[in-house]
């Protein structure tokens, strides 16, 4: 089971015969203020007896390797984000450099087609490519659930054609994974 930034499991599907402290948690966070949290977050699930991995200042994308992570101090750190622009009204942003994971990749080499996986993401844009390559990827043979919060703004300054491209491919790929038995 994976998780981003939840307080709680309950709105998590499950398979009948589990409970949730069978679970483990996979917890990726981008931004770099919230890793307290994510260490709060594995103390809490720690306790009651569930493992916890968590991955701070970690970006979720389609390579391995190093990306740009802009932090808005100006509204709480909610507008942080791996891509160019977040939406209206977004002011100045401060850029760091963060590890960036596979997550497909990750996906394959860390779990397995009997397990059961909830992959629950709000990756402020970047579900665009990392969606599409999860299909490409076949992520299906080990994907139960797919919860993703979708960004509808305007991302980098796309045209009006790049973004029917992006939300076209967006489409394709859910249909893809749906059709292979992931339930969305």
């Amino acid at each position: 089971m994976f998780l981003k930034n939840s307080e709680t499991m309950s709105d998590l599907p499950k398979p009948k015969w589990a409970e949730y402290h069978d679970a483990e948690l996979f917890l990726f966070e981008a931004n770099p203020y919230y890793n307290s949290d994510l260490v709060e977050l594995k103390q809490k699930y720690s306790l009651q007896g569930i493992k916890v991995e968590i991955f701070p200042s970690t970006l979720v994308g389609v390579k391995n390797g190093l990306g740009t992570f802009m932090l808005d101090s100006e509204k709480d750190y909610h507008g942080s984000s791996s891509t160019e622009d977040n939406g209206p009204g977004m002011g100045p942003r401060k850029m760091t450099d963060l590890t960036v994971i596979n997550f497909s990749q990750w996906l394959l080499m860390n779990v397995l087609p009997q397990d059961f996986v909830v992959v629950k993401m709000n990756i402020k844009g970047a579900e665009y490519e990392v969606v599409p390559h999860m299909a490409e990827m076949g992520l299906w043979a080990v994907v139960d659930h797919l919860l993703v919060d979708w960004h509808s703004f305007d991302i980098g300054g796309a045209t009006p054609e790049e973004i029917q491209y992006r939300d076209d491919r967006a489409a394709a790929a859910l249909a893809k994974l749906e059709a292979e038995g992931v339930k969305m």
